[in-house]
């Protein structure tokens, strides 16, 4: 999304359909076995079910700060239905880890998945995970997506406006969506 003004409902609205269309496509993985689930391309690479769990773990850490904000911004009345602005930090961090960027990112430790096999429950709960974030999409509706501020796990000092945070994750997901369909195009994944 290279768009740097837009009306608030309508970015909630592209969220919210990325979002779905993320569920749906991780969800049309749920029938790989336990083998390809977990199964690397490289010693050092993650299997499918790593880039899952990465993700919820990832989502965690900032679904709970999205709800307090939106609970906050709620009852100082801090609302705004008109256009959010992205600045430049939201747009920054998207190019960085969002769908579209090839360079590897050094994952931090707080959102690092799980390094051994991960189980197939774990499309259930992304599904559930994504549930929540649906939620808080269309609960922030009506607040003002430039004000509330989004603290990063990783530092104390940065943060993101409520409104690129929300769209860091969507970007995000999407981003380890195309390393999955890699790992499935990889030589050697498993029949």
């Amino acid at each position: 999304m290279k768009i740097m003004k837009i009306k608030s409902n309508e970015f909630l609205d592209i969220l919210i359909q990325q979002a779905k269309d993320i569920a749906g496509q991780i969800n049309s993985f749920s029938s790989l076995s336990f083998e390809q689930l977990n199964w690397k391309p490289s010693p050092k690479a993650w299997s499918i079910g790593q880039c899952i769990d990465h993700l919820i773990t990832f989502n965690n850490q900032y679904l709970g700060r999205f709800e307090k904000a939106i609970d906050k911004a709620k009852s100082e009345e801090i609302y705004g239905n008109g256009y959010f602005h992205f600045g430049w930090m939201g747009p920054l961090f998207v190019n960085r880890i969002g769908p579209y960027s090839l360079s590897r990112v050094k994952t931090a430790p707080v959102f690092e998945p799980a390094s051994s096999n991960v189980e197939k429950s774990v499309f259930e709960e992304f599904q559930n995970n994504q549930l929540k974030y649906l939620t808080i999409l269309d609960r922030a509706r009506g607040v003002d997506l430039t004000k509330p501020k989004i603290f990063s796990p990783v530092s104390g000092i940065v943060y993101f406006r409520l409104g690129n945070a929300l769209h860091i994750i969507t970007s995000h997901e999407a981003r380890h969506l195309n390393q999955v369909r890699r790992v499935m195009a990889s030589p050697g994944f498993p029949a």
